[in-house]
């Protein structure tokens, strides 16, 4: 005969072990006033990949980080003083499309982001050296990151003109072109 007590324990148990699963699929740290414009885990791996953002108006940032939640082995950019200028954000509303551009010193890094309605789908490029690496999104991911990541575009760097200032023109044009 099954205990009564025994089967509470055991759903608690189980409630707590998916709640912690939840929380720690981000190095993102809301109890101290930081967002989760975006994270997941890496297919294969034990590492997740999140845009973490933090304050209001001028003082406003977002952070990149990547690795084990808990100990990042990867974080851009190490402060958070202008960082929104350091991303560049497109939504490309046609073809159901975010994307987050970075460059860190030869690497060329994006979070992209499509819908398959109903799911979004997500993956982080990375190229360096002539050489694009991929990393999946182990599952789809939560609809809220397509809307934050949305609402952020508009705050990050954009480029004018001539675009010559853009990010993968200067990435494909500047940086791939400096020997050393």
């Amino acid at each position: 005969m099954i205990n009564t007590r025994h089967l509470c324990f055991l759903a608690t148990v189980s409630l707590v072990m998916l709640a912690e699963n939840a929380i720690a699929q981000t190095h993102c740290n809301e109890a101290h006033g930081e967002v989760t414009h975006f994270s997941c885990a890496i297919t294969g791996t034990k590492k997740v990949a999140s845009l973490c953002g933090g304050g209001y108006g001028d003082s406003e940032s977002v952070q990149y980080r990547f690795g084990r939640v808990g100990m990042p082995e990867f974080v851009y950019p190490t402060s958070g003083k202008e960082s929104l200028k350091k991303f560049e954000g497109h939504y490309f509303n046609k073809y159901s499309y975010v994307s987050y551009l970075f460059i860190n010193n030869k690497a060329l890094y994006e979070i992209e982001l499509s819908e398959s309605y109903p799911k979004v789908l997500g993956v982080i490029r990375v190229e360096v050296d002539n050489k694009r690496h991929e990393l999946q999104c182990a599952k789809a991911v939560s609809r809220d990151y397509w809307d934050s990541l949305i609402e952020l575009s508009p705050r990050t760097f954009h480029y004018t003109g001539d675009g010559k200032d853009s990010f993968l023109y200067q990435y494909n044009n500047v940086i791939k072109k400096k020997k050393g």
